[in-house]
């Protein structure tokens, strides 16, 4: 395994393992910012966008690796109005996205499925990053 996904690896273990746990025993939205946020300034071009299918495999995975998921947010789906069925962890991490858009962490300029961290979104990300990082 490369040493950065190593790296990330435990990062998003150690971040899991602070992670405010909503009612449900799922993981809050807020978190999920994090994620993302860290997740783009990590893996994106110049600290700054990444693909949307990246994003969401990079987050998965990571998550999955460090063992700091609840088995929840895997199994249980939501339905699309089409029918199609997601896992729950990707239809939170899309809404955490429109969350971040509206808070002005993530450009609403960006090309359809990339997502472009603002000068905000960099802030915040270096905010939580270990200094490491930046």
């Amino acid at each position: 395994m490369d040493k950065k996904i190593e790296e990330m690896k435990k990062l998003y273990g150690d971040l899991c393992e602070t992670f405010e746990k909503g009612e449900f025993g799922g993981i809050k939205q807020k978190e999920y910012v994090k994620l993302i946020a860290i997740t783009i300034y990590i893996f994106g071009e110049n600290h700054r966008k990444l693909k949307r299918e990246t994003a969401i495999t990079r987050i998965t995975d990571l998550m999955e690796l460090s063992n700091s998921t609840v088995p929840e947010d895997y199994t249980r789906v939501n339905t699309n109005k089409d029918g199609r069925g997601i896992p729950r962890m990707v239809h939170h991490i899309d809404w955490s996205r429109k969350h971040m858009v509206d808070k002005d962490l993530l450009s609403t300029n960006s090309p359809k499925g990339i997502w472009e961290l603002t000068d905000g979104g960099i802030q915040y990300s270096k905010k939580i990053l270990p200094s490491e990082y930046h």
